[in-house]
This record gives C-alpha cells, sequence and structure tokens, in this order.
C-alpha cells in the first residue's frame, strides 16, 4: 500500500512539474508589475501617469512648477503618446483613455477604448497605434478616428509582450521570455512575426535611435541591435550590463548616441552607443526611491521615482547631466482636479 500511494505522489508531481511551462505562459512572468508608471516630455510640459493618475506639470519655471491637471484613471497609466494633437493614455486593466490636449489648461476626454484592456506598451506612427499587449501578444489598432478606436489586427507571442515600437514601416516586440521579434505587414490588417531574438533574461523595452540601432532592455542589461543585410534580420552589435546589483532597465529613451535608462533601484544610467559594439557608461545617478519612467524634452531629462518626485537634468552637456530641481507632484499646487 505504501509503495502504492508513493508511485502516485511521484506522478502527481511529474504531472505537475509538466504543467508548469503552460502555466509560465498563461500568466506570463509578472512582468506587468514594472508597468505602473509613465512619463512624457512636451517641451517643460510634462504628462505623468502616478499612482492610478494622469498629472500634467508645467515646469517652465523649476522655481514655481504647477500640476495644471490632475485626473483619476482607476488604473495604472503604462504608457503615454501624443497621436495628431491628442493624448493616449494606456493603462493596466482599463484600455486606452484618449484625451484631447490642444489646451492643455483645459485637457478633456474624448473616448474610452477598452476592447483591449491590459495595455503595456504603445508607439504611434500615423493613424496607427501599436498596443504590446502581455500574455495576449500584441496588436495594431486603427486611430483615424479618435472618438471610435478599432482594432485592426492582434498577434499572439510566446512570451509576454511588454513594450512595441514602429521601425521602417515594421513592428519591434519586447516579448518578456520570449526575447524580441520583429513583425512585417503582410497585407493590410495582418502582421507576421518574421523574425526573433532569443532573450537572455525578460525583454521590457524596446527602443530605436537614429532611425536604424535597436535599443532593448533585457532586464539588467542594454542589448544594441542592427539590421543585416536582410532588412528584417537584426545583429547583435554590442551589450551593456549594468554594475549596479540591484538595477532592472525598467524604461528607456534614447537622444542621440546617448541612451538614458530608468534602472528601478539602480535609479538613472545614461549610456553611450555612439559605438554599438562597446556601449559605455557616460553617466550614473542613484536616488532615495525606484526610478520608474524616463523622458526627455528640450534640454532637459525628467526621471519619475516611486515616491512621487521627479528629477530634473539639464542635459545641455549631454554627457554631463547636472541636477537642477526635485519636484515632489504630491507638494505641488493643483489648478484643476478633473473626474472622468
Amino acid at each position: 500500500m505504501a509503495l502504492i500511494c508513493r508511485l502516485c505522489l511521484a506522478l502527481v508531481a511529474v504531472a505537475a512539474l509538466a504543467g508548469l511551462p503552460l502555466v509560465a505562459h498563461a500568466q506570463g512572468l509578472g512582468l506587468k508589475r514594472y508597468r505602473d508608471h509613465a512619463l512624457l516630455a512636451d517641451g517643460t510640459t510634462l504628462f505623468c501617469g502616478f499612482q492610478q493618475h494622469l498629472v500634467l506639470l508645467d515646469t517652465k519655471d523649476l522655481d514655481r512648477p504647477v500640476v495644471l491637471a490632475r485626473m483619476p484613471f482607476g488604473h495604472d497609466i503604462t504608457s503615454i503618446k501624443k497621436c495628431r494633437g491628442y493624448l493616449l493614455a494606456g493603462t493596466m486593466g482599463g484600455g486606452i483613455v484618449v484625451c484631447d490636449t490642444a489646451d492643455v489648461s483645459n485637457i478633456r476626454q474624448v473616448s474610452l477604448f477598452s476592447e483591449l484592456s491590459d495595455i503595456y506598451g504603445m508607439d504611434v506612427r500615423g493613424n496607427s497605434v501599436a498596443v504590446a499587449l502581455g500574455v495576449r501578444g500584441f496588436a495594431e489598432v486603427d486611430a483615424s478616428d479618435m472618438e471610435n478606436l478599432r482594432v485592426s489586427a492582434i498577434v499572439n507571442t510566446p512570451g509576454e509582450a511588454c513594450d512595441v515600437v514602429f521601425c521602417a514601416g515594421r513592428m519591434l516586440v519586447a516579448d518578456g521570455s520570449g526575447g524580441l521579434h520583429v513583425a512585417d505587414r503582410a497585407t493590410p490588417g495582418q502582421w507576421t512575426i518574421r523574425h526573433s531574438v532569443p532573450s537572455k533574461d525578460a525583454s521590457l523595452r524596446v527602443a530605436v535611435a537614429g532611425g536604424s540601432l535597436v535599443l532593448l532592455s533585457d532586464r539588467t542589461s542594454l542589448r544594441l541591435f542592427e539590421f543585416a543585410d536582410e532588412p528584417i534580420v537584426l545583429r547583435e552589435a554590442g551589450a551593456y550590463q549594468s554594475q549596479r546589483l540591484s538595477a532592472v532597465f525598467v524604461d528607456l529613451w534614447p537622444e542621440g548616441p546617448l541612451a538614458y535608462v530608468a534602472a528601478h533601484m539602480g535609479g538613472l544610467e545614461v549610456v553611450d552607443c555612439s559605438r554599438p559594439a562597446s556601449p559605455q557608461p557616460a553617466f550614473a545617478c542613484a536616488f532615495s526611491a525606484e526610478a520608474a519612467a524616463v523622458a526627455v524634452g528640450d534640454d532637459r531629462a525628467f526621471v519619475l521615482l516611486k515616491n512621487g518626485d521627479i528629477v530634473v537634468f539639464d542635459i545641455s552637456d549631454p554627457r554631463r547631466p547636472r541636477q537642477l530641481a526635485i519636484i515632489n507632484i504630491d507638494r505641488l499646487p493643483v489648478l484643476r482636479v478633473e473626474r472622468f
């Protein structure tokens, strides 16, 4: 009897182990925990996704910054993009909120697109919005009518799609454990993955610098790719490994030959990518809280921390950033609170 019990337990254990990959694919790696803040700089106006609020800040006068508006969303804001005078705010669980920002002192909601609920990342080209959907893959959304966004295509991926960017008519998808994909438009409304690069850890963010250099945040490293002779094939040119043990590259912003990287508990890291084969550290700064998002506008770099601080740097000399101010969102006067 004891032998039979042991055999039964062994069979249960084997079955459980065999099911782990399926569970992992169904639930993803839980990478959405890195998707709870967003930041966009339009000159000295900042659009911040912070604590389930969209916050607009005027930072022209750093001695007297002002919150122009604060709008509760009820969901974490994961991505903020501009599209033809409108603002698209992707959320985790609430889809895409479209706002009219022609007058930043009087922002108003135009529509809510909830057909796709969990938005990990977005990019915009013309009337097309590329959307990363986590375990659901990635999608193209038609934004020709801002009051009525509609899905053009959805493509499944093997991992957890965390970010997506347009590049030369194609999409580049950072797919968590699934690596980096190059997707091509086969026909209108149909996208096909044509090339993939394996992940070394977890592909979190992807960006394009200078029109051709592809930057991939692979959790603790920044990997650089160039297109090979075939226009859909990526060749790894080099990589930069953070020297901070607690660093996770949760957000990145390319600006010229430099990549500004929000490294979570590792603070801000600026990487010189002018020589893709050997990217070099150009600047690093630690903070009192986790760095959640980074953006660049004019000659300033902005880093949003999870405690509500925004650290502002002067980058008129890009390789020698100079800290100008620390602004706390919760301590500023608010001109207007919107109720959507």
